[in-house]
């Protein structure tokens, strides 16, 4: 996995010989102005596939930045997520990906 930050958007990217998943996150600490945005990425030309869920996409991030937060006391808040529309199922393994984006960012701020 590597993560990266591109602007205020940090990425986590899992790339295996089976498997392709991106999640990029622009979050905020302690606000609560709306529901997350979803972006997808168009899809990846020439893999044939199913498109992820957006809603349980949403539902496996969210879930994965509270145990983040509860984990570490912190209160990390998803503004947007970005992913690509056709990258490897099934959409629970972005909660760990979230998760991981999620203490990078606070080992990160706390230096």
């Amino acid at each position: 996995m590597q993560i990266t930050q591109h602007g205020q958007y940090y990425q986590i990217v899992n790339v295996t010989s089976q498997r392709h998943n991106l999640l990029a996150l622009l979050c905020g600490e302690g606000e609560t102005a709306g529901p997350p945005v979803v972006e997808r990425f168009p899809a990846i030309a020439g893999v044939e596939r199913e498109f992820l869920d957006p809603q349980e996409l949403l539902k496996a991030v969210l879930a994965g930045v509270e145990r983040a937060n509860r984990e570490h006391g912190r209160r990390f808040r998803v503004r947007v997520l970005r992913y690509v529309e056709n990258d490897t199922p099934p959409e629970s393994i972005y909660s760990e990906l979230a998760y991981r984006l999620i203490v990078h960012m606070i080992r990160e701020r706390s230096g």
